[in-house]
């Protein structure tokens, strides 16, 4: 029962993803080395956030951790709109379809945000299902003060649907991870190309949405349905944010000439 469960809540957490990645991703080769090449830059900022945290305890881990996430993810853009110019190049005969899939930036965004979200989710929902992935253990709860004060974790009958409520809390963090990436990438794009005045907007409304959901997790009722609610309305600001990005096409006046010119 208590493997059933866990694969319940992966399920849960990575329904969403992995159909985004069947529609998105997998039959472009391109994009799953994009796809996987996010997760390393996650990873990346998750290591240099922990070497800072373990050098300066004192400092916010998780909003340490926000602003290395969004760090990774600028200098992801940078290294592939540098890189852009010499794969057009190459992008001859069979490789024909490389040119055409590296000017779709809104799709590469939301392949990137993808593996940043999905590696981010794994890692944060395996530690939490692996101990009810075995066998059931007959115990008593951490209620009992004579038990309570040998258990390093304090878990009660309330908590029972935590491990539910966990995997919907990461498939929401994947889905804001694929936003902020649609609008981070924007801001760097153009700030690149010299587009708009506002472009420090897009840089900076993911970063500031990452902290917030990092640290509504810092509640006392850490994964109660108050914090997903809080969860849900950070999403739903940058899911909004995201699609003005891809769907407002006065923000992008004069784009298609300055692309041409500067690519």
């Amino acid at each position: 029962m208590t493997l059933a469960f866990s694969v319940l809540c992966y399920a849960v957490a990575f329904a969403p993803s992995l159909a985004i990645f069947v529609k998105i991703v997998s039959h472009d080769a391109l994009r799953v080395i994009l796809f996987f090449l996010g997760s390393f830059f996650w990873l990346l900022s998750i290591l240099l956030s922990g070497a800072i945290a373990l050098v300066s305890p004192t400092i916010p881990a998780v909003i340490i951790s926000a602003l290395l996430q969004e760090a990774a993810r600028a200098g992801y853009y940078l290294l592939l709109h540098r890189a852009q110019r010499d794969l057009e190049k190459v992008a001859t005969g069979r490789f024909s379809s490389l040119k055409s899939s590296l000017n779709q930036r809104h799709v590469l965004a939301v392949v990137v945000g993808l593996g940043f979200g999905v590696t981010a989710a794994l890692l944060m929902l395996v530690n939490v299902l692996a101990d009810y992935s075995g066998h059931g253990v007959v115990g008593l709860p951490a209620s009992v003060s004579e038990i309570a004060k040998n258990l390093p974790i304090k878990l009660t009958k309330e908590d029972a649907g935590f491990p539910l409520k966990y995997s919907i809390s990461q498939s929401i963090l994947i889905l804001d991870h694929i936003a902020w990436n649609i609008v981070l990438w924007d801001g760097c794009h153009n700030r690149a190309n010299n587009l708009t005045r506002n472009w420090i907007f897009g840089i900076a409304s993911p970063v500031f949405l990452h902290v917030l959901n990092n640290i509504i997790s810092l509640g006392k009722d850490h994964i109660g349905a108050f914090v997903i609610l809080c969860q849900v309305v950070v999403f739903a600001l940058s899911s909004v944010h995201a699609y003005v990005v891809v769907k407002n096409p006065a923000q992008f006046r004069g784009v298609a000439s300055n692309e041409a010119h500067t690519d």
